[in-house]
Order: C-alpha cells, then sequence, then structure tokens
C-alpha cells in the first residue's frame, strides 16, 4: 500500500515537475520531445498498461504535447504518419489548436457541464479549478462497477486530501479509463471517490490536461483547446 500511495503522489506532483523536466530532459531539441511524446503515446493508448501507468504516461504525454506547441509544432491532420510537424508560415501553434465548445447548464446558480464517464454514464460537473482531481460521488462509482467499466484493476488505493477549510479527507483513488467533454476525449484520468450524493468536480486532474480553457458568461458556453 505504502508503495501504491507513493506512486500517487508521484502522478498527482507530475503536473507541476513534467514541464521542467521536459525542458531539461530534452535540451529544448524538437527531435527528443517528439520521441518522448511518441514513447508516452504508445503507453498511454495502450491497453495492456497498468492503471497507474497509463495514468502517468496520459499526463506525460500532455505536458510534452505543450512543450512542441511552445516551439511552435502543430498536430499533424488525422490519417497522417506523423503526429506532430512544423506550424505553417504564418501560423502559430495555439491558434492552430482544435476547440471543444459546451454548452453549461445552471444548477443551484452554479454553471455545470455535461460530461460522459468511461463511455456509460452521463453525470453533470461542476468546474472546480481549486479541486486537486476529477471527483465522483460513491453512487456513481457503484454504477460504474455495475455495467464493468469501473474494475479492481484501476484502483490506486486511498489518498489524504486537504479541504479548504483545512480538514483533510481519505478517498479512493482510482484511474477513469476515459472522460469526454463535448468531443473531447482524455484517456486514463486521476480521479477520486467522494461521499454519497456528492457532487462530480472537474478539478486539476482534468485541467491541467487542456492547452487552455474559458466561460463565456455571455454564451453559457465552455470551451477547451
Amino acid at each position: 500500500m505504502r508503495r501504491i500511495l507513493s506512486a500517487l503522489a508521484s502522478i498527482v506532483a507530475l503536473a507541476g515537475a513534467a514541464g521542467a523536466a521536459a525542458a531539461q530532459d530534452t535540451g529544448g531539441d524538437p527531435a527528443r520531445i517528439l520521441a518522448t511524446w511518441q514513447s508516452s503515446d504508445a503507453t498511454c493508448r495502450n491497453p495492456k498498461t497498468a492503471a497507474l501507468a497509463a495514468v502517468a504516461a496520459c499526463e506525460q504525454r500532455d505536458t510534452y504535447a505543450k512543450r512542441l506547441m511552445q516551439l511552435n509544432f502543430c498536430a499533424a491532420p488525422s490519417g497522417s504518419a506523423e503526429a506532430w510537424r512544423r506550424c505553417p508560415a504564418g501560423t502559430e501553434a495555439a491558434n492552430a489548436l482544435p476547440k471543444t465548445t459546451v454548452q453549461l447548464a445552471r444548477a443551484g446558480g452554479i454553471f455545470v457541464v455535461p460530461v460522459l464517464l468511461n463511455g456509460t454514464v452521463r453525470p453533470y460537473a461542476i468546474l472546480d479549478s481549486g479541486a486537486a482531481n476529477l471527483q465522483i460521488s460513491q453512487e456513481i462509482a457503484d454504477e460504474l462497477r455495475r455495467n464493468g467499466t469501473l474494475t479492481d484493476a484501476d484502483g490506486l488505493g486511498r489518498h489524504r486530501y486537504i479541504m479548504a477549510d483545512g480538514k483533510g479527507i481519505q478517498q479512493h483513488v482510482f484511474r477513469l479509463k476515459s472522460l469526454q467533454i463535448g468531443d473531447k476525449v482524455m484517456a486514463s484520468v486521476l480521479a477520486s471517490i467522494g461521499p454519497p450524493n456528492s457532487k462530480v468536480l472537474l478539478g486539476q486532474s482534468v485541467l491541467r490536461r487542456v492547452n487552455g480553457w474559458a466561460i463565456d458568461n455571455v454564451r453559457n458556453t465552455l470551451t477547451l483547446d
């Protein structure tokens, strides 16, 4: 169990450390950054990868994608032999990003966004940049188990979190195989199980993996880059 929690802590810390590691480990060399992205992508996509390794690889892949964009690489068209290529002259990588825009709803005066968990459960989630992870309720976890998309192999032990009021809580942590927001799909997302009847929260384990996000308070939409 101690090994599991130690590895889990490494994943949580990965968000802050991987960006610096991308620059240091590759020396800013595009070829080396591309090779590391490809290796992480292959591990992330491999259905045989263990839950812990899959979460780490997917997080690392998305971090290196941001590094490539800083070097003005654009994602190649679908079906291309290359995953990335230099952006055309006069094009900035940030402006070439495909964007996903989702209509928000209101619940009790709070914006919520429809999400799809493991391709089977469709709850509404609160965008919460102060939450460490994606959090689901115990009821949703039970439903995912009943439909077979959440198994013991996805479990990552328990982790202690500090709440806004300073109190500490223990939560079960697991690998969510897929999270879909609009037409954007993330694989192997770090998630936790909250108390019964708790809200679904889109926390940093989701938000740090996108290139950017914004809420339009006029159109009531969420846009993800």
